[in-house]
């Protein structure tokens, strides 16, 4: 019986490494707790950190209603113990009516069984399966669903890992602007909902007028000091509803929600009347920013609007250092 349990979880985690929706895994998991333990039904109840609960996240066999009801504290009783004292607990109808009650999901059962998830050094939920029957719980099925919360903290701790990673991708290392990704898919879903309410919206370019100047002169990292405290004097120019990123290694992009142009056109010249006071770094350097300006128009698509505020920037080089040149 213990190989048999063992190979069925194997085959439950095969494709861990990758497959990237740790929800696939998880029920997958529990399609093998219902096939080789019979349960009539599993969940996984973490802690949410914003409210301190413990909330029925992952479900198998469950109505929508009964997971979304399912809140419980730590506490001291069965839950805590789990949490601080016991690996896993088995609770049957001859256990104490506050413990039956803490686990109790949707139907009265004749059986459960619940484990901690445990990853990052602390204790983060529990899984839990359901029975209709009561049956022994011998060694091996105890070391088969430990086994089986190991599995799922194991899963829960990747997703996690791989959520750091792509919200770290969202953001540009050196200014903490958006990369420029992630800046256009925020830009495409602002357009959406401008166009569905027609609300203006503006988008702005800016270059850096002497950025290799400031790098062949000064190096590296006096540089990226000038490029972060442009970045930063441009978001206090900004309101909080703008949305700022990087467009390429010295030039920033933003757009402005339900903004005519020429209130936009006015916040860069601004912008520019900020800058142009401003030295940077102990070397007291100076820079300015080629600025390009437009609106959107009804109806059309990212990669047209994009264009035009390129060709603004285009026209706004081409006047010199520090000119403002908005396109209609």
């Amino acid at each position: 019986m213990k190989e048999r349990l063992l190979t069925a979880l194997c085959h439950a985690l095969d494709g861990i490494t990758t497959e990237q929706s740790a929800t696939r895994i998880i029920q997958k998991i529990f399609e093998c707790l219902k096939t080789h333990l019979h349960a009539r039904h599993s969940m996984i109840a973490l802690k949410n950190p914003a409210t301190d609960y413990l909330e029925a996240v992952h479900c198998k066999d469950v109505f929508r209603q009964s997971s979304c009801e399912f809140r419980r504290s730590v506490g001291n009783n069965l839950i805590g113990r789990l949490f601080y004292a016991d690996p896993l607990v088995v609770v049957s109808k001859d256990s104490p009516a506050e413990d039956y009650r803490e686990l109790f999901l949707e139907k009265d059962y004749a059986l459960a069984l619940a484990t901690r998830v445990a990853h990052g050094g602390r204790t983060v939920g529990f899984l839990a399966s359901y029975f209709d029957e009561a049956f022994p719980v011998d060694v091996n099925v105890k070391n088969f669903f430990l086994a089986v919360g190991g599995a799922v903290a194991m899963v829960l701790e990747r997703e996690d890992h791989l959520k750091a990673l792509a919200e770290l991708r969202r953001f540009d290392p050196v200014t903490g602007l958006l990369c420029n990704t992630f800046f256009l898919h925020k830009l495409s879903e602002e357009m959406g909902k401008c166009q569905r309410f027609d609300w203006p919206l503006t988008v702005i370019l800016l270059d850096m007028d002497n950025f290799k100047q400031i790098l062949n002169l000064h190096g590296t990292e006096r540089a990226q000091d000038v490029l972060v405290g442009v970045a930063e004097e441009l978001k206090a120019c900004l309101r909080g509803i703008d949305v700022v990123g990087v467009a390429g290694t010295d030039e920033f992009i933003a757009y402005m929600p339900n903004t005519p142009v020429h209130d936009a056109e006015t916040v860069m010249k601004r912008f520019r009347k900020t800058l142009a006071a401003k030295d940077f770094t102990d070397r007291r350097i100076v820079t300015s920013c080629a600025i390009g300006v437009t609106p959107m128009h009804p109806q059309e698509h990212i990669d047209d609007l994009v264009w035009r505020v390129q060709s603004a920037l285009f026209e706004a080089r081409k006047k010199g250092p520090g000119m403002v040149v908005t396109l209609p």
